[in-house]
């Protein structure tokens, strides 16, 4: 929430692509002083004060891939970028949330995207990223929220967690928390459930990956950012 207050900090992460969940939509953005051009910002959601939104730093340019919002899983937004070398890559940016929309109940939405949009997707220079909300801790039984089903469908079209890949870290048993919940205390409640999933081809030495701290994150969201720096599209 509150990203018109809080757009200094994250840029200055410096980042040509970022996944925000919680984002209010452009119009009020502009409402709120933080101008930003259309093709540098992609947004969905039922809420325009809290949304799913992808945003580029020009020269970068980003659109959406799929309308109307209808024909998007909750919250799986398929949206195409293109660099300033004019290289084009898919992005599915992700906010999920398994446990308090009903929409979820027919199926895991990330999966949905990629079975739904996969004719239309570059599948060779995609990647899957956000706020999955989501752990392979929880998972039970056979549900199709596991986890487990979601790195196992994911990884059927090429894709790896950048973070688990690059740091030989099990699903589970994380040692960088993307999220201290609830109390935003760092001896409290913290999870690994933001990620960002990439074509296995492209994990090579020019690739680094990187959690936010505690302080001064957690001053500004329950969540720190999960930042990779890939370097060149292969």
């Amino acid at each position: 929430m509150g990203f018109h207050r809080k757009h200094s900090s994250v840029a200055a992460l410096d980042s040509d692509v970022l996944v925000i969940s919680e984002c209010a939509s452009r119009d009020r953005l502009d409402l709120k002083g933080l101008m930003l051009s259309p093709d540098s910002y992609v947004w969905v959601g039922d809420n325009k004060d809290k949304g799913l939104a992808v945003v580029v730093k020009p020269p970068y340019k980003v659109r959406p891939l799929f309308e109307p919002k209808a024909a998007l899983p909750i919250w799986a937004m398929p949206v195409r970028i293109t660099t300033p070398l004019g290289q084009k890559v898919d992005l599915i940016a992700v906010w999920s949330f398994w446990y308090r929309d009903k929409r979820n109940e027919t199926g895991n939405p990330i999966v949905v995207a990629l079975e739904r949009f996969a004719k239309d997707l570059n599948m060779g220079n995609l990647i899957v990223a956000g706020d999955f909300n989501n752990s392979v801790i929880w998972d039970r039984g056979k549900k199709s929220s596991n986890h487990r089903l979601t790195s196992e469908a994911l990884a059927a079209s090429g894709l790896v967690s950048v973070y688990h890949s690059l740091g030989a870290h099990e699903y589970g048993s994380e040692p960088h928390p993307t999220i201290y919940w609830r109390d935003r205390k760092i001896d409290g409640p913290r999870y690994h459930i933001d990620y960002v999933y990439a074509p296995k081809r492209w994990l090579d030495k020019d690739v680094t990956v990187q959690v936010g701290e505690f302080s001064p994150w957690v001053q500004l969201s329950d969540h720190v950012p999960l930042t990779v720096n890939f370097g060149a599209v292969k």
